[in-house]
Order: C-alpha cells, then sequence, then structure tokens
C-alpha cells in the first residue's frame, strides 16, 4: 500500500482504520478504478495513481467541494483561514452564532455553488466544527447542530497534499446508476454504500432497501464483464 494522504473531512462510515485489509483484498493488477460512494476516499487515497479513477456521489456538496478544492486550493484555503480565526476568536456564544450564520449561508447558496471556493470552505469549516463531523441533510438541507469542540481544526493541514493525490481523478455527482454501464473487464469497482438499518442521510433522498437492490442488480452485471467489484 503507498503512503496514504488522510481525508480531508470526516464522513461517517468512512475506511481509514480498514484500508491495510481492504488493500490486501484488490486484485494486484487492474485497468481503471471506480469508486461510487466517495465519502471521504480514503481507499482511492492510498491506491497508486492508475491511468483513469473515477469517484462519483449522490452528494452533490461533497463532489463540488473536491473539485474546488483541486480547482483552485489557495483560494479554499484562504476562505478557511477566515472562517477559522473568526471561530477560535470568539467566546461560546459567538462560535454558535457564527456557526449557524455559516450553516444558513451555506444552505442558502447550496444549489448555485457561484462562489465555489467560499462554498467548498463552509462545507469543510462545518465538517470540522458540526457535531461530531457528521454530514446530514433534510429537506431544508444541511441541519447538523454545532459540537462540543471549540478548538477544532478547521484548516486540514494536508489540503495541498489531498488536491495533488487527486488532481488527476475524475470526479463526478450523481446517483450510482448513472455509473453502472462504465466498468469494462479488468477494471476495479469499490462501492461502500450506507447499508439498511444504519445513518442514510448523506443526502436528503436518503438511501432505500430498493437502492441497494439496484447496487446488487449492478454487480452481476460487473460480473457478467469480468469487472472487479468489492464492498465494505
Amino acid at each position: 500500500m503507498s503512503a496514504a494522504v488522510d481525508p480531508i473531512v470526516k464522513w461517517v462510515g468512512g475506511k481509514r482504520k480498514l484500508l491495510n485489509e481492504l488493500v490486501s483484498r484488490l486484485p494486484n493488477s487492474y485497468v481503471h478504478y471506480y469508486e461510487l460512494f466517495a465519502g471521504g476516499v480514503a481507499l482511492r487515497l492510498a491506491l497508486p495513481p492508475v491511468r483513469y479513477a473515477v469517484i462519483s456521489d449522490a452528494n452533490h456538496n461533497l463532489i463540488n467541494t473536491y473539485s474546488w478544492v483541486v480547482t483552485d486550493c489557495h483560494a479554499v484555503e484562504r476562505q478557511l483561514n477566515i472562517l477559522n480565526d473568526e471561530f477560535l476568536t470568539g467566546n461560546a456564544a459567538v462560535q454558535s452564532g457564527m456557526y449557524y450564520r455559516v450553516r444558513a449561508e451555506f444552505n442558502n447558496d447550496a444549489q448555485a455553488w457561484d462562489d465555489g471556493a467560499h462554498q467548498a470552505a463552509r462545507f469543510i469549516f462545518l465538517n470540522k466544527v458540526g457535531y461530531n463531523g457528521l454530514y446530514r441533510e433534510s429537506g431544508n438541507g444541511f441541519n447538523v447542530p454545532i459540537g462540543d469542540n471549540r478548538k477544532p481544526l478547521i484548516v486540514p493541514p494536508n489540503l495541498h497534499e489531498f488536491k495533488s493525490a487527486i488532481a488527476t481523478t475524475t470526479l463526478m455527482h450523481g446517483d450510482f446508476r448513472q455509473f453502472i454501464t462504465q466498468p469494462m473487464g479488468g477494471d476495479l469497482v469499490y462501492c461502500d454504500p450506507p447499508y439498511d438499518g444504519t445513518f442514510t442521510g448523506y443526502t436528503a433522498k436518503g438511501f432505500t432497501k430498493c437502492d441497494l437492490a439496484d447496487l446488487a442488480k449492478a454487480c452481476r452485471l460487473f460480473d457478467a464483464r469480468d469487472v472487479f467489484y468489492g464492498f465494505k
């Protein structure tokens, strides 16, 4: 396993602690790499570069954040430093007020992403300051309350390393069904979906038993095309 770059966001169900096991179960060689549920992309970060890699997720805010880190990492970092300085210099009441202000701004701009670097910084800030690093959406958008840590590490120290690690990866927003026809023989597909009976609020739509059944059908198609695939 190559030296893994750490994810820049915490994600429920992340696989950092299982990387050695996961990598040991992968084929020795494969042509292209697909990851249909991006999350923190810990496995992709632990793998050596491949000729073509695709990371997708139904959460457009997550994919847009990664895309802006790649597109203009310095601008995202500048916005994060502004948020960091404001948060860490306030008392508990000021911090709470700031968090809910940033959350409201994030939800108001969540569809537009016109100011992408600022919105990406808001996403990372909310992940670092929100309760337990949870990302959860309802019909009104991101709805996680502020966490208890009043001195969180808001600016990821490895932001530029992360950018370099995924710079050649194709980042795509969409339902996994949009991408299941792309992998061909010799390609590797990694699936880490939300599972029935666990947290599924990564998007307002959630992830249902029907979604899981459709993913199982997709894996049978992978079998028919001699595509390597793995679940965790």
